[in-house]
């Protein structure tokens, strides 16, 4: 039986529990209610802006001449004359400066005629300000017994990925790979090529060493003879490198021209060639049934590197209002080359517009019978440029700074050229405009949205264009995490 003590120890008992369950409630209640003051910690953060680099651009040299003389072991490589180089510096603010370019040659082992004058150049902007560009381009005339024509190319950024599509390694086509390293290490290049049957095996591709501050030849009927549709995907590791392709073409005793052709935007599924000059429809026509003759004829060439066929849609605009739009339909098989013939353009200069359902890479060719002389041109597909960018426009034929706007809205862009009054062009939207331009001059453009550009020659028998490419971005400030 329990007494009257112990009732009353456990009533103290419970009553204490309830006092103290009591209290820790309204702890809870008061942690609830009474805001919490917090800490909240950011990371730390440094913006460092990079001091002004010097700007380089390489070009690469003069048009070269293979050959293989009796009693030599191999062909070799001699300069065609020189190559003239036209450069400037478009200052941030606007407009062109006085900042020195300096020029200094690479070494040319491979061309058994190359002095300081006739090299491959790599150009300096040592003492140009934070923003300003640097910008050239170059030009050459061949006049050789088998190579004759005329060539200008954009000297352009070294970088360790590059797309090449031009050349033909068919009976009476040379094509040479120029890979130009101006860095201060040698480049380990590896060059994949790609042709109408696939994939091509070229052994010693792989591992082409060019010494650093040099240039090396490389003859693309080594790696892939007899392909009429080469595209050549150049990777380089440690220096990087300039690719370029010279193609000749000499049909039979006549000679069918030479081009310089620089490289084409990386893989995507839009692609736009402007300045496309298709000139002597009539004269080519009469000529295209006989052998060696086809690739006179004007054609869009498309590699689809990825592993899935490609349908394409390539629409030619005229440069002219008043000449309705042309439309190609194409299906281009993964890991080949494909060609389209340009059908049903006549003589005149458009854009050529590539909607693809997968990445692809582009570049199309035309020729041109003139005064009895015959050439061809390659032309890159490009991606818009920034809002400011500089034209350079080498020396050759009735130069013209070809204008595409891809956009909805009419840009408004104005030309500032080394000597002279500025110039404004309005071009419309989705349409290209064509300005008359001084062959050795730069034109710094400040445009009011992003344009694709293209400088173009033709005249006399002689036909070049080469795209201008946006400069990668070396100067913007960086974010650092300590």
């Amino acid at each position: 039986m329990v007494s009257k003590r112990g009732v009353a120890i456990a009533g103290a008992r419970v009553a204490a529990g309830l006092v103290l369950v009591g209290a820790i409630a309204a702890v809870i209640a008061a942690a609830v209610l009474v805001p919490i003051p917090s800490v909240v910690a950011s990371a730390a953060t440094v913006a460092v802006a990079p001091a002004p680099q010097a700007q380089y651009r390489v070009c690469p040299g003069p048009i070269l001449e293979y050959s293989q003389a009796s009693g030599q072991p191999s062909p070799v490589t001699s300069a065609v004359g020189d190559a003239g180089i036209t450069s400037a510096v478009r200052e941030a603010a606007g407009g062109s400066s006085g900042t020195a370019v300096t020029t200094n040659p690479l070494a040319a082992p491979d061309n058994s005629s190359a002095l300081s004058g006739n090299a491959p150049q790599v150009l300096a902007a040592t003492d140009a300000s934070s923003g300003a560009l640097l910008a050239a381009s170059q030009s050459a005339v061949a006049g050789a017994n088998d190579l004759r024509g005329f060539a200008a190319t954009a000297c352009g950024e070294a970088t360790a990925d590059s797309w090449l599509v031009g050349g033909a390694t068919t009976v009476g086509r040379t094509s040479l790979i120029l890979l130009s390293n101006p860095t201060a290490v040698a480049a380990n290049v590896r060059l994949s090529v790609y042709a109408e049957n696939g994939v091509v095996d070229a052994p010693g591709a792989s591992a082409i060493l060019v010494p650093a501050q040099s240039q090396k030849v490389v003859s693309l009927a080594g790696l892939a003879p007899n392909v009429s549709s080469p595209v050549v995907h150049v990777e380089s590791t440690g220096g990087a490198v300039l690719a370029s392709v010279q193609q000749g073409i000499i049909r039979g005793l006549e000679t069918g021209g030479v081009e310089l052709v620089g490289a084409s935007a990386a893989p995507s599924q839009a692609a736009i060639m402007t300045g496309v000059s298709i000139a002597g429809t009539s004269a080519i026509a009469e000529r295209l049934p006989t052998d060696g003759n086809g690739d006179m004829q004007a054609a869009l060439r498309v590699f689809v590197p990825g592993t899935a066929d490609a349908s394409l849609t390539v629409t030619a605009t005229s440069e002219q209002a008043n000449v309705q739009s042309v439309t190609f339909n194409l299906t281009a098989a993964a890991g080949r080359v494909t060609e389209l013939p340009l059908r049903d353009l006549g003589d005149g200069t458009y854009t050529l517009s590539v909607d693809s359902t997968v990445p692809v890479v582009t570049a199309a060719r035309t020729s041109v019978i003139e005064a009895g002389a015959l050439d061809f041109a390659w032309y890159q597909s490009a991606l818009p440029q920034p809002v400011d960018f500089v034209a350079p426009v080498a020396m050759g034929p009735n130069p013209r700074l070809h204008l595409n706007n891809p956009g909805p809205v009419a840009v408004t862009v104005v030309l500032t050229p080394t000597t002279g009054a500025k110039l404004t062009v309005k071009v419309p939207a989705r349409a290209t405009v064509a300005v008359v331009v001084a062959g050795g001059s730069t034109y710094a453009a400040a445009a009011s949205g992003a344009l694709v550009a293209s400088v173009g020659f033709a005249g006399g028998g002689q036909l070049s264009a080469y795209s201008l490419v946006a400069p990668n971005a070396l100067e913007a400030p960086i974010v650092v995490y300590p």
